[in-house]
């Protein structure tokens, strides 16, 4: 998943993904290369689904000009499927909002739905698997009761329906899905967001039916925010969206949508969006949109800055202001670092990352809502979280009894967020020491020393973004005798503490090493010492408490070097 914290480029898309977009997205002899390339590698057999999506506009766009390609019969067959779907989808929706607009009820209808009918030539071309709109927060009780009235029953039992609260979910004897948001954002649970949503919404006559449709802005803030909700890389349709809203509105407004997106708290989501889709080819003029937003939002491009220059991950941004910026990565004006007491050059070797991230969705008043995250996480949780209501976390454990990743939502109040606190067991470590020690320092000398140090347990150690319960390299004094003198030292938290982000929680696998510099102070006195290296998890406990092997360093502090004679 990892929605907001893997910065992926395009080729991780597979090979043929990635041709049928710029199909679709690129002009001229260019979009037909990409075309005949796409022909060359696709394999029907083993397309996911959201690949087949692309096919119906691929069809529409390719087919007369080349009439002999192997796959056409396919690409119809999908194309008419999606023709049949879409129009007695929306025939069946033109009803629903017809009903909507005689009792007077105010329908915005976005996503899909806007999408097909304002920026595509023809409605089969942008596949829907239901149809969404948006009503006044004090018109939603009168809209579900119009809906009910009209045959459309819920899609889903009264205790998922207790628990999401930005939309209720119909559907008809047919099957087909119609939305009814409150919401029209999972992400953003204030008034004032829709309120703006739709006053900002323009007029639309559909077939005789009065109702309002979003502006050009509000459709790109929307659909990548719901395309980011479930993986980067997971869905390819907002991409072609995306490019159809720049044809359509070449004077789009980006920063007015720069600005909703910080105020509602969308920024990293949005930008992380954007981040994607310039690394299609056919978006390479987002550069200086992405460039233009940074230097909008001074806190927010340190922030994205330290952590992409940390994962190498520079994609887009211009390579002077990287190597200007790289120089002060660590330095105490990052505000990355105001909220931590060192910093580390600490970095992560000879592994392939963390397990996974755990993002927390919270309400305006911060009670945590939902989770999006995977199922094999779930035993974490307990450590993890304050279960306040077991019945009703099991309860929504079963929402993803058939997918590994997603969100699950709950009442707020069901979890409490950061226990962190994790089992014996699980705080096994391996510490070497990378360097040759002195023996002799004279006293408050500086000395950094290059460690590295592995998670040698069966527990990912868990890392939040607003937790105090970091991970933290330090040292213990005794004296040649073994008495403890001095406990607690600097620390250097370990390197993921730096770029985590709020609400998110993200884990040390086991086996994962870490290589790491201890920044260590010898002691103002004179005398001979044994310095006891060691870990903490900050208000839980030390490693050594359950690790008897940690490195151990004897050393003589005095103001002149002690002859051996």
């Amino acid at each position: 998943m990892s929605l907001l914290l893997d910065l992926d480029p395009l080729h991780s898309f597979p090979l043929s993904e990635q041709l049928a977009l710029e199909a679709l997205i690129l002009k001229g002899p260019a979009a037909d290369r990409a075309f005949r390339q796409w022909v060359d590698c696709v394999d029907f057999e083993n397309l996911r689904h959201e690949a087949t999506l692309l096919v119906p506009a691929l069809f529409d766009r390719f087919a007369r000009k080349h009439s002999n390609i192997p796959h056409l019969p396919r690409m119809k067959g999908l194309y008419r499927l999606s023709f049949a779907r879409n129009a007695s989808l929306m025939h069946c929706a033109w009803h629903a909002l017809a009903s909507l607009y005689k009792h007077g009820v105010k329908t915005m209808f976005f996503k899909g739905a806007s999408l097909a009918l304002n920026y595509y030539p023809a409605p089969a071309l942008r596949p829907m698997g239901d149809f969404d709109i948006l009503v006044p927060a004090d018109q939603y009780e009168m809209a579900n009761e119009v809906l009910k009235k009209d045959g459309w029953r819920f899609r889903h039992s009264l205790e998922i329906r207790r628990q999401v609260k930005h939309s209720t979910d119909y559907i008809n004897n047919l099957g087909q899905g119609f939305d009814l948001h409150i919401r029209a954002l999972f992400e953003v649970d204030e008034d004032s967001f829709d309120k703006e949503l739709l006053q900002r919404a323009r007029p639309f006559s559909w077939r005789g039916v009065s109702v309002f449709i979003p502006p050009p802005e509000d459709e790109v803030l929307i659909a990548i925010v719901n395309a980011m909700r479930d993986g980067s890389l997971a869905k390819l349709l907002w991409l072609q969206d995306m490019a159809r809203i720049m044809d359509r509105s070449p004077a789009l407004d980006w920063h007015k949508i720069w600005k909703c997106a910080e105020n509602y708290g969308l920024s990293e989501i949005f930008f992380h969006g954007l981040h994607i889709a310039m690394n299609v080819r056919g978006f390479e003029m987002l550069h200086p949109i992405m460039t233009e937003c940074l230097s909008l939002s001074p806190d927010f491009e340190n922030e994205y800055l330290h952590e992409v220059v940390k994962n190498g991950l520079t994609y887009g941004i211009d390579k002077n202001r990287i190597s200007h910026f790289y120089g002060n990565i660590l330095s105490n004006n990052s505000a990355m670092n105001k909220s931590i007491s060192t910093s580390s050059g600490s970095e992560i070797v000879e592994t392939d990352g963390p397990i996974g991230v755990i993002r927390i969705f919270e309400t305006s008043n911060g009670l945590i809502k939902a989770l999006h995250l995977n199922k094999h996480q779930f035993p974490a949780i307990p450590y993890l979280f304050k279960i306040n209501d077991p019945f009703a976390w099991s309860k929504a454990c079963h929402q993803l009894s058939n997918d590994s990743e997603g969100i699950i939502e709950f009442l707020p109040g069901t979890l409490e967020p950061y226990k962190i606190e994790l089992p014996n067991e699980a705080y096994q470590i391996d510490f070497i020491i990378d360097q040759d020690l002195p023996s002799f320092m004279r006293p408050n000398e500086t000395l950094t020393i290059k460690c590295s140090i592995t998670n040698n347990s069966n527990f990912p150690w868990p890392l939040a973004g607003i937790s105090k319960n970091l991970f933290g390299i330090s040292w213990h004094v005794y004296s040649s005798e073994g008495a403890p003198l001095i406990w607690d030292n600097k620390r250097e938290y370990l390197p993921s503490s730096l770029f985590l982000r709020k609400n998110h929680i993200i884990f040390i696998k086991p086996g994962i090493r870490l290589h790491s510099q201890i920044h260590f102070e010898a002691p103002d006195a004179a005398g001979q010492y044994r310095i006891h290296f060691d870990v903490v998890h900050e208000l839980i406990r030390w490693f050594s408490q359950t690790n008897e092997c940690l490195p151990v360093w004897n050393l003589i502090v005095a103001s002149e070097r002690i002859s051996s004679t």
